[in-house]
């Protein structure tokens, strides 16, 4: 599909071509990518550039430019299968670019958290320049079936936790401080349990707020080798138990032969655990019938952890928008302070992998966490 013709001398602005490109499909996807690739050839002055973005877990759109004899642009946009593990390994990404034998020399840059890549080749390409305007353009690509965390907006709520936190914390000191020494000096019961009440709700607020700063700077990982399939069931079953269900209802896909990857795995446990408590609490609060799938597989040079459920499925634009918001909660209100998912998000993060959810077609909501690194 043929996108653009534009001589780039004839344009006074490089924006009107991006901008031209974004409108010329009704699909987000091929919009951005072609509009991602018209970046890189006017504002970066490549001479060819092919962006590759992950559409679901299993699909992706591929806008290639390229310049004809006259110093034309011409862009155009394909479609394909291959799984998002491919992020992961460059080698992947040039096997399937049509042209990858003319882009063999190419600079490659890839954006995990945007599901995309890109091979450019230049003359005189501008990389920093272009490649903000390309990772700008494909954050806005969201389709209704698939769900990414916002890296920038992620980025702005927690440096909004870290500040809020630290200015609750110190008047919450008090509060708990004064309410502890009145309790010691109080005799009455009524009194002593309004007192109470308020010491445990000052502490509640407290460990709201240390999940807050937590999500805000969390802990480097603390890597070693782990055995995922082990580490997956243990971790699974713990959730469902917790929950008074039985680990029967949890349906498990894990690697025949030990999987041993670097990795933190303590923060694996949590995530691991937050997916799994989402899952099992979706199915429980439609009261459906408990029914998890855990699966784990490598795909290129990633780990790909899946946690489906047969629950209601996620309908709602407005919970699918702030999924992984801090605070945010779809259960009712006193059965979760909304930082699960955000948890989820910095650990696959700071093992650099990415983590997004998805509508199956036969229903229920699965989220999927692609890690790099197993051996």
């Amino acid at each position: 599909m043929n996108l653009i013709g534009q001589d780039r001398h004839q344009s006074n602005r490089w924006s009107d071509e991006i901008y031209r490109c974004l409108l010329t499909s009704s699909v987000p996807e091929n919009a951005a990518a072609a509009a991602a690739a018209a970046a890189w050839m006017i504002v970066g002055k490549a001479d060819s550039a092919t962006v590759v973005l992950f559409t679901s877990t299993s699909g992706f759109v591929m806008a290639s430019g390229r310049r004809d004899a006259a110093d034309r642009i011409e862009i155009s946009v394909d479609s394909g299968q291959h799984s998002i593990g491919a992020l992961f390994d460059i080698d992947q990404i040039k096997a399937f670019v049509a042209d990858s034998t003319t882009l063999s020399n190419a600079t490659t840059h890839i954006w995990p958290e945007r599901l995309a890549a890109c091979l450019v080749e230049g003359r005189e390409h501008e990389s920093t320049p272009a490649a903000n305007i390309a990772a700008e353009i494909l954050s806005k690509a969201q389709t209704q079936q698939t769900r990414i965390p916002n890296a920038d907006h992620m980025e702005s709520m927690a440096e909004f936790a870290a500040g809020a936190g630290h200015e609750i914390n110190n008047p919450l000191g008090s509060i708990i401080g004064q309410t502890q020494l009145l309790l010691k000096q109080e005799q009455q019961t009524e009194r002593r349990q309004a007192l109470a009440t308020i010491g445990s709700q000052a502490w509640r607020i407290r460990d709201m707020i240390g999940d807050c700063m937590l999500f805000a700077r969390p802990p480097a990982p603390e890597r070693q080798d782990c055995e995922l399939g082990d580490l997956v069931r243990q971790a699974s079953s713990n959730a469902a138990t917790a929950l008074d269900q039985s680990p029967d209802d949890l349906e498990f896909d894990l690697p025949a032969m030990p999987l041993t990857m670097s990795a933190d795995p303590s923060q694996l446990q949590t995530l691991v655990t937050h997916l799994v408590r989402n899952a099992v609490e979706s199915c429980l609060n439609a009261e459906l019938p408990v029914h998890v799938s855990i699966a784990v597989k490598t795909e290129s040079k990633a780990v790909i952890l899946t946690v489906g459920d047969r629950g209601p499925g996620i309908i709602e634009d407005k919970l699918r928008r702030h999924l992984f918001d801090p605070f945010f909660s779809g259960r009712q209100a006193g059965r979760g302070i909304g930082f699960g998912l955000p948890a989820c998000w910095q650990i696959a993060r700071n093992h650099g992998g990415l983590i997004l959810q998805e509508s199956p077609d036969d229903g229920g909501a699965q989220f999927v966490v692609a890690l790099p690194g197993s051996r």
